[in-house]
């Protein structure tokens, strides 16, 4: 049979979402935890103790995670946040602590992070500006935008 279900994390704000890494070893949740207001940033945790290893915030936005990349030994995680103002995508290597903004300045108004190509190399973006909607692919490699 099934173990009893326990709880990975237990806190006293807001917690919500949640992407977990393809081995399940890894989970990523956002929380209000640090900021004390409403601004989430993410915390990874091990899902076998519930301790937490890496944190991400930024001050004065709120961070959300999306999606980890495809690949199986990939630690990547998908995220977006909204310090400038808009909605941008960011990737967060949650084992070594790494973040990689993906400002994408030509691009105006939000711009959602929606997920990943089956290969890891590519991301799956939509924008809303003026209420217009547009998707894109951003082709990692090449940081290059695709309309």
């Amino acid at each position: 049979g099934l173990d009893v279900p326990r709880p990975l994390w237990i806190g006293e704000r807001l917690a919500y979402g949640g992407a977990l890494s393809h081995d399940g070893d890894v989970a990523v949740i956002a929380t209000t935890e640090r900021s004390g207001t409403t601004d989430t940033g993410l915390v990874s945790l091990y899902t076998n103790s519930g301790r937490v290893f890496q944190e991400l915030h930024d001050e004065g936005g709120s961070i959300s995670p999306v999606r980890f990349a495809p690949l199986g030994d990939s630690f990547v995680l998908l995220a977006a946040t909204n310090v400038s103002g808009y909605e941008r995508p960011l990737l967060w290597n949650v084992r070594t602590g790494e973040r990689t903004d993906i400002p994408l300045p030509e691009v105006e108004g939000a711009l959602f992070a929606n997920g990943w190509s089956r290969d890891g190399e590519s991301i799956l973006l939509s924008g809303l500006n003026r209420a217009e909607n547009q998707l894109y692919v951003y082709d990692l490699p090449a940081q290059k935008l695709n309309r």
